[in-house]
């Protein structure tokens, strides 16, 4: 992501190919926002894209001044048609530790697994379930299943062995 470069010359998103070929996923303007600020482009778990900026944006309440000449910022959504996938929290663990599991739409699981291994599971919300790691799990994916498909944790989850 730059601050600058795009359509209006207020900041791009690119993207480079395993070949290298680098090109413009996105461009920054206007009401949508404009500058964003560095390092500030985040993957959701619902596969979008965010970007903060310092300018553009939708114009302030009464009353207020902004505090750039190009409007208050904002907060961009950029979709790419990114899969969406799950975040495990911790990401590494001893097998029956409590583990969570962040997503989107999480309210429909059907079944979660650990490098293959089913475990038990408990649906706290949309975006949240909460597991703990199955006896005979190894190091690898963690998989969500639903009505809708199935989400991949967007890292292998390293179970770890009792140091006791």
């Amino acid at each position: 992501m730059t601050q600058s470069g795009g359509v209006e010359s207020a900041g791009a998103i690119f993207e480079m190919t395993n070949a290298g070929v680098i090109s413009i996923v996105g461009s920054f303007a206007g009401s949508s926002g404009v500058l964003p600020v560095p390092g500030g482009l985040t993957q959701a778990t619902n596969g979008a894209l965010y970007a903060v900026t310092r300018g553009g944006g939708s114009a302030p309440a009464s009353g207020y001044v902004c505090p750039v000449e190009s409007g208050c910022g904002s907060i961009v959504n950029i979709s790419l048609g990114i899969p969406q996938f799950i975040q495990l929290l911790p990401s590494y663990s001893e097998v029956v530790h409590l583990v969570l599991i962040l997503g989107s739409g999480l309210s429909g699981v059907t079944e979660v697994t650990f490098n293959g291994v089913p475990a038990t599971f408990g649906i706290v919300s949309a975006s949240e379930i909460s597991t703990k790691v199955p006896s005979g799990a190894t190091t690898g994916p963690v998989e969500v299943f639903t009505a809708n498909g199935t989400m991949i944790s967007n890292s292998n989850f390293v179970v770890t062995r009792s140091s006791r």
